[in-house]
């Protein structure tokens, strides 16, 4: 009697390649992150556009930023009160005009505090 040993090999959940840093998901690392690709795998097979989920233990917030690019809305809890404020650094919608407009004002406050003494600090 002969036995026969077959392994399947599913090559899309292969992600030694991918960048794992785009989008918000670079902002910090952390032990143990999900990379996005397995987050937005699963989101893709799963998910329902304009539908919510629900991630009770959501560390770094990788799935919510991800469920966000999808056009998920998102709910994520975790215990521990670092990885919350990283996950909501990371999926936090930013409006870029507020934004712009932010950093122009800060722009012409440094160029005040240059000139106000007539030199240019040391850095």
């Amino acid at each position: 009697m002969s036995v026969v040993n077959l392994k399947y090999k599913d090559e899309s959940w292969d992600f030694r390649e991918a960048d794992t840093k785009e989008y918000t998901h670079c902002f910090h690392t952390y032990p143990a992150m999900m990379i996005p690709q397995i987050a937005r795998k699963l989101l893709k097979t799963y998910g329902v556009e304009g539908g919510w989920l629900l991630d009770p233990y959501c560390g770094t917030g990788t799935s919510l930023v991800e469920a966000s690019l999808f056009g998920m809305h998102s709910v994520g809890c975790d215990i521990n009160p670092l990885v919350r404020l990283i996950a909501a650094a990371k999926s936090t919608p930013i409006c870029l005009q507020t934004l712009d407009e932010t950093l122009n004002r800060l722009n012409d406050h440094l160029f005040q505090v240059e000139f106000r003494e007539g030199k240019i600090p040391d850095a």
